[in-house]
């Protein structure tokens, strides 16, 4: 099955007054990426001091909260997707339960630009945007695995080509009916 993007948000530093509550989200996952400001995160029962350029991920059912500095206010975007299925982890997971959720992205300009451009093309809501940031998603996706390293959940026995055909029968079986 394949990843469904459910939203794309952004936090300005202007709307950090805005009331927030400790929450979960019992069928998605979550890719936060500060993109300026400082602040504290709690996600499970673990505090993150972040900054810009760090990658939060959050797995389904895990709580999480915000506080921005208050002299720093966080700038940031965020992606929810539903449907996701990692090699190794539960659905709707990025990392194995209880690993730690921060990644160190450097600048991250390209999942950036990615998020802004999903941002900015759902708000506009032309005709094909929803099938465009799909494969923005799926871009992100790919952006992210490569940076929290995707390797100790693959099955390394598993060579490409049959990784491929498995790909390949699942998409079928999926689809046939069209």
């Amino acid at each position: 099955t394949m990843p469904r993007l459910a939203y794309v948000t952004r936090t300005l530093p202007e709307d950090q007054g805005r009331p927030r509550i400790l929450h979960a989200h019992q069928d998605l996952a979550e890719i936060l990426l500060i993109c300026g400001g400082s602040g504290h995160y709690l996600i499970g029962e673990t505090f993150y001091d972040v900054k810009a350029g760090d990658l939060l991920l959050y797995n389904s059912g895990v709580v999480h909260d915000e506080f921005s500095s208050a002299d720093d206010a966080i700038f940031s975007y965020c992606a929810a997707i539903a449907g996701l299925r990692l090699p190794g982890l539960r659905e709707n997971a990025f990392t194995a339960d209880g690993a730690p959720a921060l990644f160190h992205a450097g600048e991250a300009e390209d999942m950036r630009l990615l998020l802004d451009m999903m941002y900015r093309y759902l708000r506009e809501d032309r005709p094909g945007c929803e099938a465009l940031c799909h494969h923005l998603m799926l871009a992100l996706l790919g952006r992210v695995l490569q940076l929290t390293g995707d390797a100790p959940r693959r099955d390394r026995a598993e060579t490409e080509p049959k990784a491929l055909g498995r790909r390949v029968q699942a998409f079928i079986d999926g689809h046939f009916s069209e």
